[in-house]
Formats: C-alpha cells, sequence, structure tokens
C-alpha cells in the first residue's frame, strides 16, 4: 500500500485540521462570488475577461504548490511516465479544444434554434437575476455531463473515448485533463449545448466555467482534505478517488462533474472514508498504451486489435493452462 500523510499520527493539530476543512469552500466561496461581483457590478469586458482567465490559472497554481505540501499519499507526487501525456492533453485541451468551442458554440446554438424553429429572442432563463440563472445553467450542465460520463462506464463504444482518462496510476491535478478531444468535444455537444439553446446568457455560462475550474480543480488534487457534509453535495477528491479504481464496481461510481447529488439520486454514489482504491488505473491495462497520449487518441479506432485480441488471446492461454493443469491433476490421481 503507498505511503500516506503522517500515517498513524492520531488528530492533526487544529491549524492543519481547519485548513482540511475549509480550503476547498473559501476557494470555491471566494472565486465564485468575485466572479459573480464582476459581472453584476459593471466592470469592463477587458476586466472581466481577465479574471474570468486568472481565477481557475490561480486556482490550479495554489493547487499544485500544496499537492507537494500536503499530499493524501507522498508517492503520487512522483512522475510514473506520465508527465508528458498528462501535459499534451492539457496544451490540447486548454489551447485548442477550448478556444475551438467558445468559437463555435454560439453558432450551433444559433443553428439548432433555427431548425426548430425557436424564435431567437426565447430565453427560459427571463426575468431571473444572475445568481438564479446561474445555478439553474450549472445544474443543467452538471446533469448532462452526469449522465453522459455514467453512460461512457456502460457503454462499450462510448468508454474507448473515456478510457484515455482512466488510464493514470496516480491522483494529481494535471491528470485531470487526460482527456480524448473526441470526448471533450461530445461532452460539450451533449451538457453544454442545450443551456445554450435554451437562451442561457454569456455571464450564466462564464459562472459555470468558473465553478467548474476550481470545483475541477480539486477533483483530483492530491491534497489531504476533510470535506465533510460536502461530499454530499459535490464531487470531491475524497470522492473521486474512487471513480479511478480498477475495480470496475468502483470505478463506475462518483461521475458527477461539480455535484455528489445525482450519484446520491441514481444509485451510483460511494462514500468510504476510512478506506481507498487497492489499485489506480484500468481494467485490462496491460495492453494499454498507459503513457502515450498520441497513441491513446487512436486507442478508440484500434480497439479491437490493441485491446479486444490481446485480451481474448489472454483469457484463452489461461484456460488452456487451467485446462491442463487439471488434466495433470486428473492423470496423478489416477496413477495414485
Amino acid at each position: 500500500m503507498s505511503e500516506k500523510l503522517n500515517p498513524g499520527m492520531g488528530i492533526n493539530p487544529w491549524p492543519i485540521n481547519l485548513f482540511e476543512r475549509s480550503f476547498f469552500t473559501v476557494t470555491l466561496a471566494t472565486g465564485t462570488a468575485l466572479m459573480l461581483w464582476l459581472l453584476t457590478s459593471g466592470q469592463s469586458q477587458q476586466t472581466i475577461q481577465v479574471v474570468y482567465f486568472a481565477i481557475p490559472v490561480s486556482v490550479m497554481l495554489l493547487v499544485l504548490c500544496i499537492e507537494k505540501l500536503h499530499p493524501i499519499q507522498r508517492n503520487w507526487s512522483q512522475p510514473r511516465g506520465d508527465t508528458a501525456a498528462d501535459l499534451w492533453s492539457l496544451s490540447i485541451v486548454a489551447l485548442a479544444m477550448e478556444p475551438l468551442m467558445t468559437a463555435i458554440g454560439p453558432a450551433l446554438a444559433v443553428l439548432i434554434v433555427t431548425s426548430i424553429a425557436i424564435p431567437s429572442a426565447f430565453s427560459l432563463f427571463t426575468g431571473m437575476p444572475l445568481w438564479q440563472e446561474a445555478l439553474l445553467v450549472i445544474l443543467m450542465i452538471d446533469f448532462g455531463k452526469y449522465w453522459f460520463h455514467r453512460a461512457s462506464h456502460h457503454n462499450a463504444f462510448l468508454w474507448r473515448f473515456h478510457s484515455s482518462h482512466h488510464a493514470v496510476k496516480r491522483m494529481y491535478l494535471i491528470n485531470g485533463f487526460r482527456l480524448h478531444p473526441i470526448y471533450h468535444m461530445s461532452t460539450y455537444m451533449i451538457a453544454i449545448l442545450p443551456p445554450m439553446v435554451l437562451g442561457a446568457s454569456q455571464e450564466a455560462l462564464i459562472m459555470h466555467s468558473v465553478v467548474l475550474g476550481i470545483a475541477g480543480s480539486f477533483q483530483h488534487a492530491n491534497i489531504k482534505l476533510q470535506h465533510g457534509p460536502l461530499n454530499y453535495i459535490f464531487s470531491t477528491n475524497e470522492l473521486h478517488r474512487w471513480h479511478h479504481s480498477s475495480n470496475i464496481q468502483e470505478g463506475n461510481k462518483n461521475c458527477g462533474a461539480i455535484f455528489s447529488v445525482w450519484d446520491i439520486l441514481f444509485g451510483s454514489y460511494h462514500l468510504d472514508l476510512n478506506g481507498e482504491p487497492k489499485n489506480i488505473g484500468l481494467h485490462g491495462e496491460e495492453f494499454y498504451p498507459m503513457n502515450n497520449y498520441w497513441k491513446q487518441l487512436a486507442v478508440p479506432f484500434l480497439w479491437k486489435k490493441w485491446m479486444d485480441e490481446p485480451m481474448a488471446r489472454k483469457a484463452a492461454l489461461a484456460k488452456s493452462a487451467n485446462t491442463n493443469m487439471n488434466t495433470a491433476t486428473a492423470n496423478s490421481a489416477s496413477q495414485e
């Protein structure tokens, strides 16, 4: 079992205990409140854009620093040949996919509105204050993401594209961005386009991005935290590490992106604060290009050759070996 922080030392000193219980809450509340204030106080678009970028980047840098100082598991802080794959994926998602989707998203929404004859001025959110609209939009997007994510664990075709996210052997902030671009684009189409089509404002979508950026930075964080009752609201790192278990029964749990309430409501919730996954990774990972992101991009299209056929051969060899062993045992018994 991997080395944990302060094994056997009992109760933390109160400052550490306070930090573990409040760090996530204070960071999420501060970032969300700041963005909401900027959007409702008549600040310039330039100021809003700068802060919109600065909040998630600042949170990521803070989390990266604290991962080194107060980890859940010290050996998760050590690279395992995975850093390049994680950084390539982060670069593609942040520098290519996000700008692309931001650029084409509104045009796609207009196309959909036009094709189904929704009046261009229609908005489900008319008359709502921004905080209320933002909350509704965040819930709508997270609900869509939950079901698409959950489906990706139960549908063999979708799993081919989602599997790269689980091709990790440790939990730390950066591998939260290990995503196949097609999967990432599909999530956007399924979860974010619907509220856009229904008239969600740009401000509400910005609020969703900020909340997701903060919550997502903590979800994979290798930081020892105590979320307490928040585990029943948010998809925290105490919950999400179970989602990366190589045990399929554990790995199919805790699919929420921001919130854990969907998992609770629909039977995919798993909370065990006293244990930890035996292994992080993929079922059948011996045939998967675990640390080669470029091969991971090709995996969905070569799944049969790279995954199904080797696993079938392994199963056949195991069956043959078992048969030979049983035969040898039977012969030995008959000779006696």
